[in-house]
């Protein structure tokens, strides 16, 4: 362990994107459950460096000397849940949960980063409002797949029209996740307004989601690992008040 964060900027379920020399924390839930706009970021280079060389798996080694940080410019919107990626000088948080309307229908919104300015910006809006969604850079494009989103259908209600009240703790009911099947790409054209396009197409019968993506180059495919599902999969039937986690292994090649 290098060290630690001070409670007071710790979060759960944050975006994650990095460039050469820093890794950013942006959104998140805190200890409340509130969604969060706070971004932070760690100096990776300096924290090595002041924690000489890494631990090793014996437990032995460097380490433990403190994280290198500094909170840098807030996202506009708070967002929980967020996915993140980085393309050039550019971070990339997409869509993600509020609290204000109790975690319930997902941002559509996308924001963008300029580290030199240490501002963020709109971008162009999701196709699809997500929450949860594995992203991945490939073939010079940013590609979206899946996620999870709430409040839709007669078996999850519609979103509460009335704010989540923080100061009296008054929680809305917990809505069940539904998994959003579609998969959309972005070219970011180094920063400038890109384009979504809808890939057509969905995930597999299971509706799986909170997967892991990684891109394969050389074979031309990204690798999905993971995740979890209400559906009925691998023998066991789909259920309301449980998730069945996922074990295979699914691939996805862009024609």
């Amino acid at each position: 362990t290098l060290g630690t964060l001070p409670p007071d900027i710790a979060v759960s379920d944050a975006a994650r994107f990095v460039d050469e020399e820093n890794l950013y924390i942006a959104g998140g839930y805190n200890e409340l459950y509130v969604a969060q706009r706070t971004v932070i970021r760690i100096d990776t280079a300096a924290t090595l460096k002041k924690n000489g060389s890494l631990c090793r798996l014996d437990g032995t080694g460097g380490g433990g000397q403190g994280v290198v940080w500094e909170r840098v410019a807030d996202m506009n919107t708070e967002r929980a849940m967020p996915s993140g990626l980085a393309y050039g000088q550019f971070g990339y948080v997409l869509g993600g949960y509020t609290h204000v309307d109790g975690h319930c229908q997902p941002h559509q919104t996308v924001e963008i980063y300029n580290a030199n300015s240490n501002v963020w910006r709109y971008g162009k809006p999701l196709t699809n409002a997500r929450a949860g969604a594995a992203v991945a850079k490939y073939k010079g494009r940013f590609f979206v797949i899946g996620g999870e989103r709430r409040g839709v259908g007669s078996a999850w209600g519609t979103c509460p029209t009335d704010p989540f009240d923080i100061l009296t703790d008054r929680r809305h009911p917990r809505r069940k996740s539904e998994p959003v099947d579609s998969v959309e790409a972005y070219d970011p054209l180094d920063g400038m307004e890109g384009e979504w396009n809808k890939i057509y197409g969905s995930l597999p019968y299971d509706q799986r989601y909170r997967f892991a993506l990684a891109p394969w180059p050389a074979k031309e495919q990204i690798y999905s690992f993971g995740g979890v599902t209400n559906r009925d999969y691998d023998g066991m039937s789909p259920c309301d008040d449980c998730l069945h986690v996922i074990h295979d292994i699914m691939t996805y090649k862009d024609n």
